[in-house]
Formats: structure tokens, sequence, C-alpha cells
């Protein structure tokens, strides 16, 4: 019978702790944790960036890693809003209406924050556009909603599912042209706390609570008329974050169980498939994201053990990294 020293001509290597990754295919035996591992090579790497000022889950985002935006959110209904330059957050203008569950899509100088619940609590279907230095009211979303997910730029802005006032799981979809929102095709799979990603005519809307209800893996591409299946999420997951373009999304954090679980791990989308990508520093959901799939930024939510006040930013990089993994035995 073959040993793994037979074919590869040295022993397993015993260590005490975790060696930096060194190239893939490694095995060693980690005494303290009692478990083989072995590295590997996975795409990115997430690193520690510059605190939130104001604690918060359940927001939204906007812009790229190195000049994003930050509004609203839990606890209560927050009216804050903040700039990220690359390292650190400073103070931008208010809300006009403050809300957590909220939407949010385009750049720091142009966004747009859509939807949510407002502090009284009721659902909102009111829009704010953002000009790098204060909000000022926009048209109303038709149908009022909470929990959905936004994509593209604020004179041409996408909005899709969410629950409505009734209050039920819906697969509406809006458009908006920089003044008014008109109908158009509704998701295939009607659901809540879902992420989205990419461009009015071009998007992607994946995960959030089906109206089972239950996580979901499903992902949907938007053509600017109506919605199709694409590749599922490799992880079923609610309360995730996502950035990119449609065929080069990223999706990252979330609940993969019930709503007080919290995942780190991440994927990458290349128009068809999930792929596993490197995992996040923190575990956590209800946060927002922001960037590309090759530089992305996802900041605030509710870490483990359970936090409101959520202030955590990781800054991701793409492109391949060595890591340790442990190896599984069932």
């Amino acid at each position: 019978m073959a040993t793994y020293k037979g074919i590869n001509g040295y022993a397993v290597q015993t260590v005490a702790s975790d060696p930096s990754p060194g190239d893939p295919g490694q095995v060693f035996y980690n005494t303290t944790s009692k478990a083989f591992e072995y590295t590997t090579e996975v795409q990115g790497a997430w690193a520690s960036g510059g605190a939130l000022g104001t604690g918060r889950n359940f927001l939204g985002g906007a812009g790229t890693q190195t000049s994003a935006l930050a509004f609203g959110g839990a606890p209560g209904a927050k009216v804050e809003t903040e700039e990220y330059d690359g390292t650190s957050w400073t103070a931008g203008g208010n809300l006009g209406t403050g809300r957590q569950r909220l939407a949010g899509c385009g750049t720091q100088t142009s966004a747009l924050a859509f939807g949510g619940l407002d502090s009284t609590p009721a659902v909102t279907a009111a829009i704010e556009e953002y000009d790098g230095t204060s909000w000022t009211a926009g048209g109303n979303l038709t149908t009022a909603r909470q929990q959905l997910a936004g994509a593209g730029l604020q004179t041409a802005a996408l909005g899709f599912g969410g629950v409505d006032s009734t209050p039920a799981n819906t697969a509406a979809t809006e458009e908006y042209n920089g003044t008014a929102w008109t109908a158009g095709g509704n998701l295939g799979t009607a659901r809540d706390q879902l992420a989205g990603a990419g461009l009015q005519t071009a998007a992607l809307g994946f995960g959030g609570v089906d109206s089972t209800p239950a996580n979901t893996a499903a992902t949907e591409e938007y053509d600017g008329t109506s919605w199709t299946a694409g590749g599922n999420l490799n992880t079923a997951r609610s309360r995730l974050a996502g950035t990119g373009l449609q065929t080069s999304a990223l999706a990252f954090g979330g609940s993969p169980g019930p709503s007080t679980s919290r995942a780190n791990s991440t994927e990458l989308y290349n128009g068809t498939s999930w792929a596993e990508a490197a995992s996040m520093i923190t575990a956590r959901n209800r946060l927002a994201g922001a960037g590309t799939q090759a530089s992305a930024l996802a900041f605030g939510g509710s870490p483990s053990p359970a936090t409101s006040n959520g202030t955590l930013t990781e800054e991701f990089t793409g492109g391949p990294v060595n890591v340790n993994k442990t190896i599984s035995f069932s």
C-alpha cells in the first residue's frame, strides 16, 4: 500500500501552529487543533480597513473601494452618512429620512438611497440622491419595500425584491431614470434579504430568503427587460452583500442558516457560475459592500458574538493567494 512519504518523498510535518502558507499541495498536522491541514490556492485576500465612525447594520452602500459611501442602518433608523477614501471614514451629509434595511447604488458623489424601514417604523418608498455633500429627495418607489437590493447608477438604477407593506416577499423590479421609477420584469423567485450587483441593463440578484421561507442560492440575471436563471451560489444565504458587474460579481458574508448565523465565505461570479474565494477575516451578516470584484469593500454589519454596532471594514483584493485549510473527514 502506498504511503504519503512513499509518494512525496517526505512524511507529513507536525506543527504546533500553522506555518505561513507554502506551495499548494503541502500537508501537515497541527497538534494544537488536532487536525490535518493542507495548503491550497484561492482567489483574493481580505485585509482590515479603517473602522466606521458610526457602528451599524442593515445599512446602504455605494461607490468603490477607495471612494465609498455608507448611509442609514440599524439600530433605530440612522441618518448618518460616511465617506471612505481608501484609508478612513469621515462624516458626510445626513439622510433626510433615517432608515434601515434600505438599498443603495451609484458612486460616492452621485449615489442613490431607496426603500427601507423608517423610524415609525414603517416600510418606506422614499428616495434620496447624494451629490457628494448632501441628500435631496428623488421620485418615490412605486412599491414601498424594505430588505430589497439595488444596482446601477443614480440616473439609471434598479431596485428589486424585498418585503412590501403587506408584509410579503415581492418579486417586483423597478427602474429609475433619475426622476421617476417604472416597472421592470419581475424576479423569477420572490425574495428579500438578497444582494445585487451590476447595471440597470445588466444586473445580478442572488441569495436571500424565498417565500418558503428558506435561504436560497438562486441567482438571476437581468437584461433590462427580464430576469433569467444564472448559476446558483455554492452557499445558500441571506443578509449578504454583493458588488461588481453581472459577469464579474462578488458575494460575501450573510446568514447561511438561521437569521442569527453569520458567514465569512466569499464567492466570485464569472457570468455563468460561482467559485469559492478567500474568506473574510470576520464572519458577519447585515453588512454592505462597494467596489468591483477585484477591488471590493465590506463594511458594517453584525459580527459574532451578536452586536448591533458593527464598525468593521475589510478590503478585498483579487488574484491568487495560498492559504491553509483543514482537511475534513466524513
